[in-house]
């Protein structure tokens, strides 16, 4: 089917040993071949193209497992990995019967990202050790795809409610069940939970199902921003230290009173706020909103 395959051999009553070569493999054509069980839960390749690879197999008789050794070059790969579509997929790849890693680009939810690493499939959920980089990353596609796949995280998602495109470097370890993450982001403007912002800058880890944000730098409500953070991915629960200059007290206050009616009838307040606070929350409810700081008020009332 408009393959070449080269392949020698060692058979023997003790071992097996095959070695092949193949260029210009349609994969469509063998995904039928592949065994049961061979790739993990949650993992279906759907095609591409292997332009070159090489492969080593050996078998003991007295062991019994088969043990692989291999190297390639892919394009126009498409695999689904835990519900998020991964598309384009393009690169040199290297794998053993064990894992399998390379040097790759792809589209992540229709999205372009590159990643190099590897992962490995012979622990309970696939473990992972990979860096990771995008550039006007929109992560709206497969925000959307992560709440579909994992509904324990679709509250969380949809309480920050994030717009805006991304550039991201970062590691990713952990497994697939339970991701790490440690990396930096930026972002030119966006929008979370209902709040504008202009460039921003974080560095971020995700450890536990807790997503940590440290050094973090933003414009918003017309000033400026710094702090750190935490927020919990399974209850939305979060705890912050901000300081904030210059900033617009009526936008604070417009924007409050779209997410509670409890300041119905409070006077209008104007001027330019500073302020050093610690706030704890869960979600997006302001009725759920406790903060202990100094604000101090500048031409205003």
């Amino acid at each position: 089917q408009g393959a070449s395959v080269y392949a020698s051999g060692t058979l023997s009553s003790d071992r097996q040993i095959l070695n092949v070569e193949v260029a210009d493999v349609d994969a469509a054509n063998y995904l039928a071949l592949i065994p049961d069980g061979l790739l993990p839960d949650g993992i279906r390749v759907l095609g591409g193209k292997v332009k070159t690879a090489k492969a080593s197999l050996y078998r003991r008789a007295d062991v019994g497992d088969l043990s692989m050794v291999g190297q390639g070059e892919v394009e126009d790969g498409a695999v689904d990995v835990q519900g998020i579509e991964i598309r384009d997929v393009q690169g040199f790849t290297h794998f053993t019967n064990r894992d399998v890693g390379g040097d790759l680009t792809a589209a992540v939810q229709g999205q372009a990202a590159s990643v190099h690493g590897s992962v490995r499939f012979d622990t309970t959920s696939p473990a992972m050790n990979l860096e990771a980089s995008a550039e006007a990353f929109d992560p709206a596609p497969l925000l959307a795809a992560i709440a579909e796949a994992r509904p324990q995280a679709a509250a969380a998602i949809a309480a920050a409610d994030y717009a805006g495109p991304v550039n991201v470097t970062a590691k990713v370890g952990g497994t697939f069940s339970d991701p790490m993450i440690d990396g930096d982001v930026t972002v030119a403007s966006g929008q979370a939970a209902g709040i504008s912002f202009q460039n921003v800058s974080a560095h971020a880890r995700l450890l536990n199902r807790v997503l940590y944000l440290q050094n973090v730098h933003a414009g918003v409500f017309g000033g400026q921003v710094t702090g750190e953070g935490e927020l919990s991915l399974d209850d939305q629960a979060y705890t912050a230290h901000v300081k904030a200059d210059n900033i617009d007290v009526a936008a604070v206050q417009s924007y409050a009173a779209t997410r509670t009616s409890s300041l119905a009838g409070v006077d209008a307040l104007t001027g330019r706020a500073h302020a050093d606070v610690t706030a704890h929350g869960k979600g997006a409810a302001i009725d759920d909103f406790w903060a202990n700081g100094s604000v101090s008020l500048a031409k205003g009332s």
